[in-house]
């Protein structure tokens, strides 16, 4: 987990449809102890957005809803530094959510480089 230190943004991702028997509500919270357990436990404060992934083996659309529903709520509880929405996504066969996650990609890391450049900018050399 060491190399998690560089990064500017945590990208959840967790498998949705429950695939092998998975839970996504618990494999999150794992995710979650796991990054609260390692060095001093900042890797909660940075910026994240949460993905649903093989959203698209899952076909009932009100199941759809409640998936993303519970892993936006399990997301705020754990303290994941998101805006809320969960994006659910198909990586593999569909591709489905790819290009609205890409964009939220972009807009995270571009909005934490104007945050870090107001930083920089704000610093009083003595």
């Amino acid at each position: 987990m060491r190399h998690l230190e560089r990064t500017k943004a945590l990208l959840y991702i967790v498998d949705a449809a429950g695939v092998d028997g998975r839970d996504p509500l618990s494999d999150l919270s794992i995710l979650v102890d796991e990054l609260k357990a390692y060095g001093d436990s900042d890797m909660l404060d940075r910026p994240a957005i949460v993905v649903a992934n093989k959203f698209d083996l899952i076909q009932d659309t009100d199941l759809q809803e409640e998936i993303l529903y519970e892993l936006s709520k399990t997301a705020l509880d754990c303290g994941i530094q998101f805006d809320g929405e969960v994006h659910g996504i198909s990586a593999g066969v569909t591709g489905e959510g790819l290009g609205v996650l890409s964009s939220a990609i972009r807009s995270l890391v571009e909005s934490g480089e104007e945050k870090r450049t107001e930083r920089n900018d704000s610093v009083a050399y003595f």
